[in-house]
C-alpha cells in the first residue's frame, strides 16, 4: 500500500517507464506478453492513485469514454465536408481540439 497519492503517482511513473522499455524492445508482436504485463501494472497503478485520492476509478474511466465518444461524434458531425479517413493527423488533431474546446465551453 502507498502512504500517499504522491507515492502512488511515483509508482505510476515507474511502471510507465517499464512499459516504455518493453515497447522499445523491438518487435511488439514478439514482446506481447511482457507488454501485456507492464500495461496491467500501469493500469493497476492508476487505480491506486484513484483509491488514494478517493475517486472511483471505474466511474472515472466511464466518464473518459463518454467524453471521447462525445468529441468523436462532434468531429464526425462537423466533417460533412471532409472524409476523415483522408485527413492528415494534424487536421484530425485540430478538429479534435476544436471539439474539446466546444464541449468545455458548453459545460461552463
Amino acid at each position: 500500500s502507498f502512504p500517499s497519492v504522491n507515492a502512488a503517482r511515483a509508482k505510476l511513473s515507474e511502471e510507465l517507464h517499464e512499459l516504455d522499455v518493453e515497447l522499445g524492445n523491438g518487435d511488439i508482436a514478439a514482446n506481447k506478453q511482457r507488454i501485456h504485463e507492464e500495461l496491467g501494472d500501469v493500469l493497476f497503478s492508476a487505480c491506486n492513485i484513484a483509491r488514494k485520492a478517493g475517486i472511483d476509478a471505474e466511474a472515472s474511466l466511464r466518464d473518459a469514454n463518454s467524453r471521447f465518444e462525445q468529441r468523436f461524434r462532434m468531429v464526425e458531425d462537423q466533417a460533412v465536408d471532409a472524409d476523415l479517413q483522408h485527413c492528415s493527423d494534424a487536421e484530425l488533431e485540430r478538429r479534435w481540439q476544436a471539439a474539446k474546446r466546444e464541449l468545455l465551453r458548453r459545460k461552463a
